[in-house]
């Protein structure tokens, strides 16, 4: 089992009883392991999907019984060289939306961006493994891709949410598999 803080969440006795609370067995029962990217998964069931995701002192648990699911919560930390980071993360069309926007926005938008992009790959179960810049979203009014790497599969098949709290990101992806 490849370990990842997602993999040590989910082996929380919280996330346990959660989870217990879905498939109506003991906490102690619930049998772990995580795919070679280190998604966390349940063995022996194919019914119960979930992902996790921490920052700080804020954890998200995500928990689905009809379709793949991907969570990711980030706290927006002030970065140093900010453009920098979002050259090598956004896409095209979102790194040009970035660059027309005041300053004080980039740092909202960058999270915004970063936390779709993440939650869309955990969903997938590679977590990082594709360029971040393959994948780019357009965030206007409702969330939808407009770069995607066609290894994800249909993109028609995803749908993302997003939410910004205090301070925080939060981002949640689901792919249906039929």
């Amino acid at each position: 089992m490849k370990y990842t803080r997602s993999t040590h969440l989910a082996h929380h006795p919280f996330v346990r009883l959660i989870l217990s609370s879905y498939l109506n067995i003991a906490p102690e029962t619930i049998n772990l392991s995580s795919t070679r990217q280190g998604k966390p998964i349940l063995l022996n069931n194919d019914c119960l999907f979930f992902n996790l995701s921490g920052t700080r002192d804020q954890y998200a648990l995500a928990i689905s019984q009809l379709v793949d699911v991907g969570v990711d919560i980030e706290s927006h930390k002030p970065r140093k060289n900010l453009t920098g980071l979002a050259e090598s993360v956004l896409s095209n069309s979102e790194l040009t939306r970035f660059r027309q926007l005041p300053c004080e926005h980039q740092q909202d938008y960058f999270y915004r961006a970063w936390s779709l992009k993440e939650a869309t790959l955990k969903a997938d179960g590679r977590g990082i493994t594709l360029p971040l810049q393959s994948i780019g979203f357009d965030t206007n009014s409702t969330i939808g891709a407009v770069g995607w790497n066609e290894t994800l599969g249909n993109k028609n098949r995803w749908d993302w949410y997003y939410f910004k709290l205090e301070g925080i990101s939060l981002a949640l992806a689901t792919r249906t598999t039929s």
